[in-house]
């Protein structure tokens, strides 16, 4: 199995003909939040954060379902602020799109968000996707 490509953005169509399109991908991967009160404290995100991963399989022996793990983390001390558990399924195609949306965060500070999702392959847990956005706030 392998990551073909993963994106973070604000939005993004189905043509039904295997295309997409992406609204407001982050190139610059910042994100401002309005906070209310001292973090840590959970803001939500409106419109949502999609990560969009693509994944296919390279061979009939990935024909199967790999559990995967998606996790956001705090910048600097790398503390895990979410965890989402799913698995990656190929039992009835050869690739796969995996969409996340996020509504909220648990933010605890302007920073450096990382965005893994780790894949059990051959019995061990490898990190396959990396993604980061810089969160900072706006006090209302």
């Amino acid at each position: 199995m392998r990551l073909g490509w993963s994106v973070l953005c604000r939005g993004y169509t189905e043509h039904g003909d295997g295309s997409l399109s992406l609204e407001r991908v982050f190139a610059d991967s910042i994100l401002e939040v309005s906070v209310t009160e001292p973090p840590p404290t959970h803001v939500s995100l409106s419109p949502a954060i999609i990560l969009i991963s693509h994944w296919f399989s390279e061979s009939d022996l990935d024909l199967e379902r790999y559990p995967a793990i998606l996790r956001i983390l705090a910048p600097e001390d790398n503390q895990i602020l979410e965890v989402w558990h799913f698995s990656i399924d190929f039992f009835q195609s050869n690739s796969r799109l995996v969409v996340f949306q996020l509504d909220a965060l648990s933010f605890v500070g302007d920073g450096l968000y990382e965005i893994h999702v780790e894949v059990l392959e051959y019995g061990e847990w490898n990190i396959i996707s990396r993604n980061s956005l810089y969160v900072s706030k706006t006090v209302k």
